[in-house]
């Protein structure tokens, strides 16, 4: 039995990993790694997932939405991933094609570029100027430290995101106080500042909701497709 590696950068995207393997066990043996958020620690995780006998990497999540006519709970099945320096990694072709044929008829499901970042990219002017210089689809902070893993292992690789925040919304700095570095989430920090700064209340309800229906379309798309490792393979 062949064996797919899923890299996370929060355990609640780990989660919905493992839920949706239990719920429809693949044929594939998918192992699951989540360091916590950002390329160090999304570079570890996939290492330790080849070490652990992965034939194959996925990098799955949430991500901040950059093309204009993306809204939360879209999924981008990455065509290829691209930093600031311009280093492009493109996803397998095949598995990639896998992926979109079992999502053939999901209007909230499209093809396009992720840029990969190391950092948090919250303002909309900040995704505006990502979106016109790179032409990219959704940001996130790990794909492309798995990306570049792959590429050094000479193993396929895929990226699957889901859109967490709108592009003309700018995600509050006090909704990433609560996120620890070993990709747990925990609202009391976020609670605790809201009490002295209750004006960002609105944002981050916004923030909330539109979380929400990111993960929420992640969990559909994780189900319909073995976790993603499920079509690593053919047949």
């Amino acid at each position: 039995m062949s064996r797919v590696g899923v890299v996370t950068g929060l355990q609640m995207e780990a989660a919905a990993v493992r839920w949706a393997l239990k719920q429809r066990p693949p044929k594939a043996e998918v192992l699951v790694a989540c360091h916590g958020p950002g390329p160090i620690r999304a570079r570890g995780a996939a290492q330790t997932l080849l070490d652990d006998g992965a034939k194959a990497l996925a990098s799955v999540g949430l991500a901040g939405g950059l093309k204009p006519i993306l809204w939360p709970g879209t999924i981008v099945v990455a065509r290829d991933v691209i930093t600031a320096s311009c280093t492009r990694y493109c996803s397998d072709e095949a598995w990639r094609g896998r992926v979109l044929e079992r999502l053939i008829g999901d209007d909230d499901v499209v093809e396009g570029r992720l840029f990969g970042t190391d950092a948090p990219v919250l303002s909309a002017a900040d995704k505006a100027s990502l979106f016109a210089a790179h032409e990219a689809s959704v940001v996130d902070m790990e794909s492309h430290a798995v990306a570049a893993v792959a590429d050094e292992a000479k193993v396929p690789f895929v990226a699957v995101r889901a859109v967490a925040d709108a592009p003309e919304h700018f995600v509050p700095v006090l909704a990433r106080s609560g996120m620890r570095e070993d990709g747990t989430v925990t609202p009391w920090p976020v609670l605790v500042r809201l009490l002295g700064q209750p004006w960002r209340l609105p944002a981050m309800v916004v923030t909330a909701l539109e979380t929400r229906k990111g993960l929420a379309a992640l969990r559909r798309v994780l189900l319909e497709t073995g976790a993603v490792g499920g079509v690593a393979m053919p047949g």
